[in-house]
């Protein structure tokens, strides 16, 4: 699906998070507005327990470790934030490139950094983003 502008992108919000008769898809909505509120207040068991949730009901087996597939499940359950944020993959941010940044609309709000990592620390994660600022 590509939707042209941000207008639409909320009118395709609405009628995701209102529309109970869309099923899976309505379920889908309503944990990106948890997985929003989750990673604002720092709630990492949640937003584990949310990426896990929608990683294994979307991603096929033989690409369950895909990046593409990876990015495309964050995008899912992070849905809800682009009302408050623009979402950019792979930025240019520092000295390297970060997975996802979220920049928000309101300046007065906090940016989002989703650095992904596969076998390896919360603390190995921050210690890259020091060292590349």
């Amino acid at each position: 699906v590509f939707i042209p502008n941000r207008e639409l992108m909320f009118k395709y919000e609405e009628l995701l998070q209102n529309e109970e008769s869309l099923g899976y898809v309505y379920q889908l909505a309503k944990i990106s507005n948890q997985m929003l509120r989750a990673t604002l207040s720092r709630d990492t068991q949640k937003m584990s327990e949310i990426l896990q949730y929608a990683h294994n009901t979307e991603s096929p087996i033989l690409s369950y470790n895909n990046e593409v597939e990876l990015s495309a499940i964050v995008n899912l359950v992070y849905l809800s934030a682009r009302n408050k944020y623009r979402i950019e993959r792979e930025d240019k941010v520092g000295k390297g490139f970060v997975d996802f940044i979220f920049y928000p609309w309101n300046l007065t709000n906090t940016c989002i950094i989703l650095e992904l990592k596969v076998d390896h620390s919360p603390e190995d994660t921050l210690q890259q983003i020091r060292e590349k600022d």
